[in-house]
């Protein structure tokens, strides 16, 4: 996994995306606003690659709802003043 990060800040993809990642042992969250599709397919084929498996289970994008990840919920926020995203 070290590895699978590692060259993801150094090939510039973080960069790219503008795209943050936070992981724990072996789970990973990219976090980013724009749409995900190119990310996630540049994902699988780095993981593919280092012959990480990429649990489909667990692979999501979030939109209007969120994830747990640390006992953080990663997702969508609301302003309360405003109502904006």
């Amino acid at each position: 996994m070290r590895g699978f990060l590692l060259r993801w800040k150094t090939l510039g993809h973080a960069r790219h995306f503008c795209a943050e990642t936070a992981n724990y042992a072996d789970d990973f969250v990219v976090c980013r606003r724009a749409p995900a599709d190119a990310m996630r397919a540049e994902v699988e084929r780095m993981a593919e690659r280092l012959q990480l498996p990429v649990d489909a289970c667990k692979t999501r994008r979030v939109g209007e709802e969120s994830l747990e990840f640390l006992r953080f919920r990663v997702g969508r926020n609301d302003c309360r003043m405003t109502g904006q995203a």
